[in-house]
């Protein structure tokens, strides 16, 4: 609310902060809010993290990667049609009975796990039914008609349901992200209304020649490109264009020597060709769309090179990859802001939700109105996308 007051009081200042309104200073909190541990399950790895299944799947994929006729070859071949084709049952049944005893034991003591939940909710109180259910949806990853050891089964249903999280925190991560460019165009909508005719037509003006710049700006290669990666092998890998090969830039690029490329490892070779498009320095420099910038670059890198869909990207694939034709892609990216973030219909909803919220929450007294009319993100962004991003973790765990 300070803020407002001061642009009402203080017109020296207003332009600037107007645009920074737009644009990046306004907009503190939320990007406060974006770094935040409960924000960590928007990326991969912090999904990862967040399941309550983790020190199984970790220990079932550090059992696996254990034995060196499975690592990491057969590893990166663990997808839903490798499972159906029935060669990763004989690869299972090949591993030293040492592992297998490991894997069973690993499954018994999350069966227990999952067990124990039950009973803990029954000691709370749950009906039995609902008990029930809950332990029945706490054990989609595990094949519960075979208790006793770990086979084919087990392994399909671990990796369909950690694929089906994965898929859901990208859905997640971008409907807030709309949420929250919703919220910035509300924002900048509500302050314009505050200017007088000639301080609105110097903002208008302002925000017109940033978007010339970028307009204007070096343009982003396709993800994963010939074009890009030969940008990184020569300016980040010091190498000479004509001595390009496949193989070596992606061993280069496999900071964890395992063989495979993840999530932080595609991000990192996308961040490099992204940056110069996102200048820090700039008044507009907004990290979270960079970020959701790097984001859309990921998925379409591993739409393009991961063929298995394991979320992972071995040397084989890679190499196939530049084989391709994808890999010759010419044409540049399509960056954040060339297409709208919602559609008229979904921008009206959350103008109205909004308005909606602001006028409970001033009638319940948790806040009040700022002199100058507006209520902003300080007042209530927080809690209105805390409550929705909340809400949607719970519909997952139906």
């Amino acid at each position: 609310m300070a803020k407002i007051a001061a642009l009402v009081l203080n017109w020296s200042i207003i332009l600037t902060i107007a645009i920074s309104s737009y644009f990046a200073t306004a907009l503190d909190n939320l990007k406060e809010r974006t770094n935040k541990p409960q924000n960590e399950r928007l990326n991969v790895n912090g999904i990862i993290n967040e399941l309550d299944y983790k020190n199984y799947l970790a220990e079932v994929v550090e059992l696996l990667r254990s034995d060196d006729k499975f690592n990491p070859k057969h590893f990166s071949d663990m997808n839903v049609i490798g499972l159906k084709s029935g060669n990763f049952a004989k690869h299972l049944r090949g591993l030293p009975r040492d592992i297998r005893s490991k894997l069973d034991e690993a499954k018994r003591l999350e069966l227990d796990r999952i067990r124990k939940l039950g009973e803990e909710l029954l000691k709370r109180g749950h009906k039995e039914s609902e008990v029930q259910k809950q332990v029945k949806r706490k054990s989609r990853h595990l094949d519960i008609d075979q208790i006793s050891t770990f086979d084919k089964e087990d392994l399909r249903r671990l990796i369909v349901q950690t694929n089906e999280e994965i898929a859901y925190v990208d859905k997640l991560r971008k409907e807030t992200f709309k949420i929250y460019e919703m919220q910035k165009q509300l924002e900048f909508e509500e302050l314009m209304k505050r200017l007088s005719p000639e301080m609105k037509k110097k903002v208008e003006k302002n925000v017109y020649d940033l978007y010339l710049r970028h307009r204007r700006a070096k343009p982003i290669h396709m993800p994963g490109s010939k074009i890009h990666l030969l940008t990184v092998w020569e300016e980040h890998d010091r190498m000479s264009k004509e001595n390009f090969n496949a193989e070596t830039f992606f061993r280069l690029h496999d900071l964890d020597n395992n063989g495979l490329w993840d999530e932080p490892e595609i991000n990192i070779l996308n961040n490099k060709e992204a940056s110069p498009h996102y200048d820090k320095n700039e008044k507009d420099f907004d990290p979270k769309e960079k970020q959701e910038e790097i984001d859309r670059m990921r998925e379409y890198t591993f739409g393009e090179m991961d063929k298995d869909v394991d979320h992972l990207v071995s040397l084989d694939e890679f190499i196939e990859y530049s084989k391709s034709i994808a890999f010759e892609n010419k044409k540049y990216w399509d960056p954040l802001g060339n297409s709208p973030f919602a559609t008229d219909e979904e921008y009206a909803k959350h103008v109205t939700e909004h308005q909606a919220e602001t006028v409970r929450m001033i009638e319940a007294g948790l806040i009040k109105l700022p002199l100058s009319g507006i209520v902003t993100h300080e007042d209530i962004n927080d809690h209105y996308l805390a409550t929705n991003t909340a809400d949607a973790l719970k519909l997952n765990q139906l």
